[in-house]
């Protein structure tokens, strides 16, 4: 028959049906929208007022020009889902249609807002597991069943009391109240403003490049140090990518590379959405230089549900002039905690600077990927310059961030004693205590061995001391 769809031929729906990739994909879409694209669900029972705080969160949302759609569960069962009654196996379907919905729009580049009772754990859970992870916040609109019933704004709970509306959410009908929702509203105490400030507020923390770009810190109206961010301040070769590494094997923390220098070491969401784009690092770069306050914020410290975020910053880079709007960003907010970093043999990491430089390898995963490296006579001036500078820009730093809350650790540390030195940080951090582990190795077995005038090197290094120690 000529009109048959050849895709149904196996009896099952959509059996055979092949997912076309399109040319344009969420990521160039988000760019092009100036956002990162992310469902916000609001759930709670009716009356509880999901309807009255989502449309006023959009309208703050969409004042500081950004593009949202509301996905608003009475209006949806006015055409999509007009079919489905309230029946279990109903409802799972209106959230499922809904969902669906949401996923086709953010990959469209919105930010969507959808407010439906979903009275089911589990079909929340559906809709979360649509998207990837930082993309999906479950808003609990939440308030006690005799409130809603006492506002009932259309009667419903009235007539599900006389027993005109059977399977009614929370008469006779559960609801299964979020057990880890991003965020808890409760509207029994909260009026609108109050409510939609809360959600906007806790966005502007965890979502990536939610509101408008920030020029400042978010603020914490508690009044207290917060610390859910910080930055590792080290130097080229300091163990920063072997720390990084090991951070980021914490389950409650994000840790980026060296994402304010390029190429971006970034991490998180953010590393998601370079992978679906060539362009991405073009678009981060340019993103980077006409808001920095933005980047810094919506960026580097965006936790992506994480309870702590941070990231490296040389100083190579740090102290350079360029990089002055994010040191002026970085030195004004004293709620980040700074990681001092420093690799106290100079002359290994002096060598291990040089046969990077030589082989183009920074760092390794097995030994059986260490590079062939050839001996060479280090240039004795270049080092003892190199020595000096060093140890400016360390002081630099420490000068830098005193009001700062600051722990200093050294590469010996991370490799000598690794546990001990890695549970100081996680208390630093407020973390709970894990069991860290990275797979890097180290390029060089004993960096000396490379060097053909090491007698020499070791008294410039000696006489350099020495004059240090003099003045």
């Amino acid at each position: 028959m000529q009109g048959e769809n050849p895709e149904n031929r196996s009896g099952r729906p959509g059996a055979n049906v092949t997912w076309q990739e399109t040319r344009i994909g969420k990521a160039e879409r988000a760019r092009d929208l100036a956002q990162w694209p992310m469902i916000i669900w609001l759930t709670g029972l009716s009356g509880a007022g999901k309807s009255t705080i989502a449309n006023r969160l959009e309208q703050e949302i969409q004042a500081v020009g950004k593009h949202t759609y509301l996905l608003d569960g009475d209006n949806l069962r006015h055409g999509l889902n007009r079919d489905l009654g309230f029946s279990l196996e109903d409802r799972a379907e209106n959230v499922r249609r809904v969902a669906e919905v949401a996923k086709v729009m953010i990959d469209a580049g919105l930010i969507v807002i959808a407010a439906l009772i979903s009275p089911l754990r589990a079909q929340r859970e559906m809709a979360r597991s649509l998207v990837p992870q930082g993309e999906f916040f479950e808003i609990f609109i939440d308030a006690p069943l005799n409130v809603c019933e006492s506002r009932d704004p259309k009667g419903l709970y009235a007539r599900a009391r006389k027993g005109e509306l059977p399977d009614f959410t929370g008469i006779d009908s559960p609801y299964e109240a979020p057990l880890n929702p991003e965020l808890r509203i409760d509207t029994e105490k909260l009026g609108v403003n109050e409510a939609v400030a809360e959600i906007l507020d806790y966005l502007g923390r965890n979502a990536p490049r939610q509101d408008r770009p920030a020029a400042h810190p978010p603020s914490d109206r508690s009044g207290r140090k917060r610390n859910d961010k910080f930055m590792i301040s080290c130097t080229a070769r300091s163990g920063s990518s072997m720390l990084s590494t090991l951070l980021n094997s914490h389950p409650r923390l994000l840790c980026h590379g060296e994402i304010l220098a390029a190429p971006h070491e970034s991490a998180g969401p953010y590393h998601e959405l370079r992978k679906q784009g060539a362009d991405i690092d073009d678009w981060l770069r340019k993103y980077r230089q006409e808001h920095p306050g933005a980047y810094l914020y919506d960026v580097c410290f965006n936790p992506a549900g994480h309870q702590c975020v941070g990231f490296k910053f040389k100083l190579e880079e740090s102290l350079a002039e360029a990089y002055q709007p994010f040191r002026d960003l970085l030195v004004a907010d004293t709620d980040v905690k700074i990681i001092h970093l420093q690799r106290k043999n100079i002359l290994d990491k002096y060598i291990s600077l040089q046969m990077t430089k030589q082989s183009g390898v920074f760092s390794i995963r097995s030994s059986k990927q260490r590079p062939k490296l050839e001996p060479f006579v280090i240039d004795i001036p270049d080092f003892v310059a190199y020595v000096r500078e060093d140890r400016q820009r360390y002081a630099a730093a420490i000068e830098m961030f005193q009001g700062h809350r600051c722990l200093h650790v050294t590469y010996e540390e991370l490799c000598e004693s690794r546990p001990e030195a890695l549970a100081r940080i996680q208390d630093f951090l407020g973390l709970p205590q894990a069991n860290l582990a990275t797979m890097m190795v180290k390029v060089i077995k004993k960096n000396t061995d490379l060097v053909l005038n090491l007698d020499e090197v070791r008294e410039a290094l000696a006489a350099e001391n020495a004059g240090a120690d003099m003045a």
